[in-house]
Order: C-alpha cells, then structure tokens, then sequence
C-alpha cells in the first residue's frame, strides 16, 4: 500500500485503525501501546516532545491516506485521552484536526481544529473524550489529512485510543 492512495469520504469511520490493534499502521511520531487501552490490546502512545507532534488516524503502512473531499462538507472528530498519572506539567495541548490539501496532496492549504483538549494535571489518571465539527472551506479543497497534533511538554505521557472521524452533512448528525 502506498502514501499516494486515496478514499472517498465515508459515513463511517475514516479511521483506518480505530483500536490501534493493527501495528502495521503508520502512526506518525506516536507509537504502539499495550501499557494502557480503553478498549481492545491497544492505544496508540504520545511522549511529548516539547514540540509540534503528529499522530495520523487515516493511513496505510507507510503513509497517511489523504481522504477526497469537496469545499463545504462537515467533518465529525472523536478521541479519548488518558495522562499518565505522573505527569508534572499543565500547559499541553491536543487538537483534532484535518489538514486541507488541494488536489495534488502537496499543497497545504489550511489546518482545520475540530476540537481541542488541554492536557492539564486533571487529565491525568483517567480517559477524557473530545469531539468536534468542522466544516472544510477553502475553495481548493480536495482532501483532508486527518489526526491529533498535541504540543505535549518534553516527557509527558499520554495515551490515545478509539478515534472516531467520520463526514456528515452537517454538525447536527
């Protein structure tokens, strides 16, 4: 399976591997886990960096699937996150997002935030569900890359697990 591939928009969940049970999924800069899941064997693992980071939710084994889509559709974003109980700093960030391409996958045209979460101390110990709409505007919309990015402070530890993305006609579905 190569980067390049497609999918059409879906009514169901765009994500690829929703319980992280298939490791053979390209994460980005998050990794496997089975130290801690809300469900099945796995979450998907997030030590902060003290920098931008990705974790991609539509991809194949080497890349991320970029998904087709039209100026004016609605995307729905979910996730659940859990911060490790020893977790120190409260100036995190998680955002749901979808990274608008144009029609050649090369050209960024806007980063699109359905929801975010501040990965304070009070998430620490539990999983925290977060969700969002957004609607993709830009008149040269074709696709959308979608995933978590966090800003998570230098060795903070969270854990993702059962996204959900999925295109509805509007932010009432």
């Amino acid at each position: 399976v190569n980067g390049f591939i497609t999918s059409t928009k879906t009514r169901n969940n765009a994500c690829t591997n929703p319980g992280f049970e298939d490791t053979s999924f390209y994460l980005g800069q998050a990794t496997y886990s089975t130290e801690l899941k809300r469900s099945g064997t796995r979450s998907a693992k997030i030590v902060g960096t003290g920098g931008g980071q990705w974790a991609y939710l539509s991809t194949s084994d080497v890349s991320t699937v970029p998904q087709s889509v039209a100026p004016g559709d609605v995307v729905y974003m979910e996730a659940w996150l859990y911060g490790s109980p020893s977790n120190t700093i409260a100036s995190s960030g998680f955002y749901l997002y979808a990274q608008g391409l144009d029609g050649t996958l090369t050209v960024n045209l806007e980063n699109l935030y359905a929801g975010s979460l501040a990965a304070n101390t009070d998430r620490n110990g539990v999983w925290t569900k977060w969700s969002g709409y957004r609607e993709l505007t830009h008149a040269d919309i074709r696709y959308v890359q979608l995933g978590i990015y966090t800003t998570a402070a230098a060795g903070e530890v969270y854990y993702l697990d059962d996204p959900v993305i999925r295109f509805v006609t509007d932010a009432s579905e």
